[in-house]
């Protein structure tokens, strides 16, 4: 996860990698996107993040 100040839009950002990918969101306030950024990561909860990982793996050999 990755967060940042922007000086020139006043917005706050973060970039949060959940099982779908990665999100991008935004807020005027800090408190505003802390909130945002628990609601993706309570949407994406993280067994799904391990099970797409293991479908994507490929299968070992014998």
């Amino acid at each position: 996860m990755a967060v940042w100040f922007g000086l020139t839009s006043g917005q706050w950002r973060a970039r949060v990698s959940v099982a779908g990918g990665r999100r991008l969101l935004e807020a005027t306030r800090s408190e505003d996107l802390r909130m945002q950024i628990r609601g993706a990561l309570e949407f994406w909860p993280t067994h799904a993040a391990q099970h797409q990982h293991r479908i994507h793996q490929r299968p070992t050999r014998l």
